[in-house]
C-alpha cells in the first residue's frame, strides 16, 4: 500500500512541472530566440556618427562612393559633380552647388571681375610693384629695331614684342622688310601709243589700255595711297597736245592742267624705294619714266633721249 502511494506521488509532481512550463510559454508574447546578435558599431553612441562619411561604406552609402568615403556630388567641395574633382581657385574659396564648382569669396585685395571660374578672382587692387611679380605684361618697351613694343611673358621672362606693321615706312616688326603685307600702295601702270609714240602712267588701268594706248606693265611701281612723313603727292598733268607727265605741283608746274591725284612717293630712299628716272624725247615730246637704270643708259647712250635725273623714289 505504501508502494502505490509513493509512486502516485511521484507521477502527481510530474504532470504539475509540465503544467507550470506550459502556462509560462503562454503567458509570454516573445518567441524563443535563436538569433546571434549582430555586432554594433563600437561608436553608435558618437552624435558625430551620421555626420561622418567615413562611417558609411559600402552597402551602408546612400550617396556615392569615391572610393572609401561615401560623398554628396553636389555639394561637396573635394569631389563636385564626380569623385576627385576638388573645387580649387586663384586667390579665391571655392565651394561646391549642385555639381557645379563656384567662387564663393575672394582673397583680400583680389576681385572676381568677369564672373569666369576658371580665372578665379583674376583681379587686384594692389599696385605691381607691391605684387613683385616675375613678369609684368603690357609694358611699353624699346624693340631692337627702335620701334615701340609691348611686353609680353615668356615663362617668367619679360620679352619685348614688336608691333604690326603700320603705313609709315618704318620696318615695325623689325624683320629687315617694310611695310610688307598691308596695303599702303597702289600701283601705276605703264601705257605706249605706237601712233604718237608717247608714253601715259596712270593708276586707272583703263586710262592706259584706252584708244590710242595699249598697256606695256601693269603696276609698273607703286607710290603710297597716302601720305606720310617724308612723302610727297604725285599728279598726273596734261599739256594741251594731250600727251602727259608727272609733277609733284598741284598747277602742274603752270605747263598743263591737272588730270588726276596718283599717290605719293619719297623724296629720297627709303622703306626698299627704288629711283624713277626721268628722260624726255624732244623729237615727240614724249616724257618717260623708268626703275631701270640699264634702260636709262640705253636711252641716253642714242643721244636722243635727255635725262632729266631721278624725280622721286617709288616701289
Amino acid at each position: 500500500m505504501k508502494r502505490f502511494t509513493l509512486w502516485g506521488l511521484i507521477i502527481a509532481l510530474s504532470h504539475l512541472s509540465s503544467c507550470v512550463a506550459m502556462q509560462s510559454n503562454e503567458e509570454s508574447d516573445e518567441e524563443p530566440s535563436t538569433a546571434i546578435e549582430l555586432e554594433r558599431p563600437s561608436d553608435l553612441s558618437n552624435p558625430d556618427h551620421e555626420s561622418d562619411p567615413s562611417h558609411h561604406q559600402g552597402s551602408m552609402c546612400r550617396q556615392t562612393l569615391c572610393g572609401t568615403l561615401c560623398v554628396n556630388l553636389e555639394s561637396d567641395p573635394r569631389h563636385c559633380g564626380q569623385c576627385d574633382l576638388a573645387c580649387i581657385a586663384n586667390q579665391a574659396n571655392s565651394i561646391c552647388e549642385r555639381g557645379v564648382c563656384l567662387i564663393d569669396s575672394c582673397y583680400p585685395s583680389y576681385s572676381d571681375e568677369d564672373g569666369d571660374y576658371n580665372n578665379g578672382c583674376e583681379l587686384s587692387d594692389q599696385p605691381l610693384d607691391t605684387m613683385d611679380p616675375l613678369c609684368s605684361p603690357g609694358g611699353r618697351c624699346l624693340t631692337s629695331c627702335d620701334t615701340h613694343g609691348e611686353v609680353k611673358c615668356e615663362g617668367d621672362q619679360e620679352v619685348c614684342h614688336p608691333p604690326n606693321e603700320s603705313c609709315n615706312l618704318e620696318d615695325d616688326d623689325c624683320d629687315g622688310d617694310c611695310d610688307e603685307g598691308i596695303s599702303c600702295r597702289i600701283g601705276v601702270s605703264r601705257g605706249y601709243s605706237d601712233d604718237t609714240r608717247r608714253h601715259i602712267y596712270s593708276t586707272d588701268r583703263s586710262s592706259v589700255t584706252m584708244s590710242p594706248y595699249h598697256i606695256e606693265t601693269a603696276d609698273y611701281f607703286h607710290l603710297y595711297e597716302s601720305g606720310a612723313s617724308g612723302l610727297v603727292a604725285v599728279y598726273s598733268c596734261q599739256f594741251p597736245e594731250e600727251h602727259t607727265f608727272l609733277s609733284t605741283s598741284s598747277h602742274c608746274d603752270q605747263r598743263g592742267s591737272l588730270v588726276s591725284a596718283l599717290g605719293y612717293w619719297s623724296l629720297e630712299p627709303r622703306c626698299g624705294s627704288r629711283p624713277l628716272y626721268y628722260l624726255v624725247h624732244p623729237g615727240v615730246d614724249d616724257h618717260f619714266y623708268t626703275t631701270s637704270a640699264a634702260e636709262r643708259d640705253n636711252l641716253v647712250a642714242s643721244n636722243i633721249w635727255a635725262d632729266m635725273g631721278i624725280v622721286g623714289y617709288v616701289w
